[in-house]
C-alpha cells in the first residue's frame, strides 16, 4: 500500500505513472497536490505557492503539468490491474489544498480504474492536523485492509 499526505500523495501517484515499478494493491492520497498548475493558479494571490513549486520543479510550467497526476494521459493508470483500491481523502477544513485537487484527481482515476476501485473519504481538521492525526490515518488504512481482504 502506498500512502501519502500532501506532496507525499502526489509522489504516490507519480510512482504509478512510471511503468517499471512494482505496484501496490492500494494507494491512499490524503490532501494531495494532483494538479500543480491548478494549485498555483488557485492560490495566485499567495506567492509562496509559486515559490515552492518553482523550487521543486523549476520555472517551466510545462514540467508542472507533466508532473501532475491529474493531468496524466488517459490510460496512464488503467494498465495497473494490481491496484485494487484508490482512496482520495481530504478535509473541508484544509485551507492549503483546495477541494478541486481531490475532485479533479477523482475524475481522472475513475476514468482508468472505474467506480468500484476509487473511493472518496472526508476527513476533519486543517491540512497539517490531518497528517498528524494518527486516528484518521489508522481508520483509512484499516478500511483499505478490510477492502483488500474481501477480495482474497
Amino acid at each position: 500500500m502506498l500512502i501519502g499526505h500532501s506532496a507525499g500523495a502526489t509522489l504516490a501517484f507519480q510512482i504509478l505513472m512510471q511503468r517499471s515499478l512494482l505496484l501496490p494493491r492500494a494507494v491512499v492520497g490524503i490532501a494531495g497536490i494532483y494538479d500543480i498548475p491548478s494549485l498555483v493558479t488557485h492560490h495566485a494571490s499567495i506567492p509562496v505557492y509559486r515559490d515552492f513549486i518553482t523550487a521543486a520543479f523549476g520555472a517551466d510550467e510545462r514540467v508542472w503539468a507533466e508532473a501532475s497526476p491529474a493531468r496524466a494521459a488517459k490510460g496512464a493508470f488503467g494498465g495497473w490491474k494490481e491496484v485494487e483500491a484508490v482512496v482520495l481523502a481530504w478535509s473541508s477544513g484544509d485551507s492549503l489544498v483546495e477541494e478541486g485537487q481531490v475532485g479533479g484527481m477523482e475524475g481522472r482515476v475513475r476514468g482508468d480504474w472505474g467506480e468500484g476501485v476509487v473511493w472518496r473519504r472526508e476527513l476533519s481538521g486543517a491540512h497539517d492536523e490531518v497528517g498528524e492525526d494518527g486516528g484518521q490515518m489508522v481508520g483509512l488504512v484499516a478500511s483499505v485492509v478490510r477492502k483488500l481482504g474481501e477480495g482474497e
